[in-house]
Parts: C-alpha cells; sequence; structure tokens
C-alpha cells in the first residue's frame, strides 16, 4: 500500500471517528472528554486510578482531573480509596454513569444505523462489516 493511500484511510478514519463521537445525546454538562473518561473506566478490565485514566487516553493529569470532579459532580463516578495505599483512589461508575453510558451508545449506534441505511447500498453496507472486520484485526496488532 502507497504512502498516500495510507495517509488517505488514516484521514477517513479520523472523519469517521470524530463524527461518531459528535453523536452523543444532548445532556448537559456532559463534554466529549467526559464521555471518553467514562468509556476508559467502564472498558478497563482493572480498577483504574486518576493516572491510569490519564495514561491510557494520553491527556493531561489536569484535564483528566477536571473531567473527574465534573462527572463526580453529576454523580456519574466515584471515587474509592485503595484498600492497599490510603493515598491513591480508584474510579468507579455509579448507577447512572452506567445509564449514561449506554444511553451515548444507543444514540451512536442509531445514528450509524440510520446513517449506512440512507448513505449506502446493502452491497456497500457489507463492505462496510468485512472493513470493520478488517480494521478490528489491525487494531489487535502487536
Amino acid at each position: 500500500m502507497e504512502e498516500d493511500d495510507v495517509h488517505r484511510l488514516q484521514q477517513q478514519l479520523k472523519l469517521l471517528y470524530r463524527r461518531i463521537q459528535r453523536e452523543n445525546p444532548v445532556m448537559e454538562g456532559i463534554s466529549i472528554p467526559m464521555v471518553q473518561v467514562l468509556v476508559t473506566v467502564r472498558r478497563s478490565p482493572t480498577a483504574l486510578g486518576p493516572s491510569d485514566v490519564a495514561d491510557e487516553l494520553q491527556m493531561k493529569s489536569s484535564n483528566v482531573a477536571a473531567a473527574l470532579r465534573a462527572l463526580e459532580d453529576l454523580g456519574l463516578i466515584l471515587r474509592r480509596p485503595d484498600t492497599a495505599d490510603r493515598r491513591r483512589v480508584f474510579i468507579e461508575l455509579t448507577d447512572r454513569g452506567l445509564q449514561v453510558l449506554a444511553e451515548i451508545r444507543r444514540s451512536r449506534q442509531s445514528w450509524l444505523q440510520d446513517t449506512m441505511s440512507t448513505a449506502l447500498t446493502p452491497a456497500e453496507q457489507r463492505i462496510m462489516l468485512v472493513a470493520g472486520e478488517l480494521m478490528e484485526r489491525l487494531a489487535q496488532q502487536e
């Protein structure tokens, strides 16, 4: 694959990713970085602290701290002290935080499904599903 083709594919993926990110349901006070923090905490198989979240998202710790404060104020997360080291805290989603994530997921999936149904032919939709499987394989490469 040519360098120009790789660059073009990368730009296309970014455009779609950004478009899907904008498909948040209207929720007062919840920014995209806050959603990213919620998703990161939810997806992690182990408990995460604020610095873990910052590392995972490649965000500044001050930005993560601000997002965590706002999420805590909205009742979407709890900070739980580490029983082994009281100086460390872990981030935990509340039931409301899980509900908000489910609403966001439904909204994004609905947008993608509606858009694919109206913008693509059935054959193109099948191609997108195969392309998705290929992107997943690429993402899993070490």
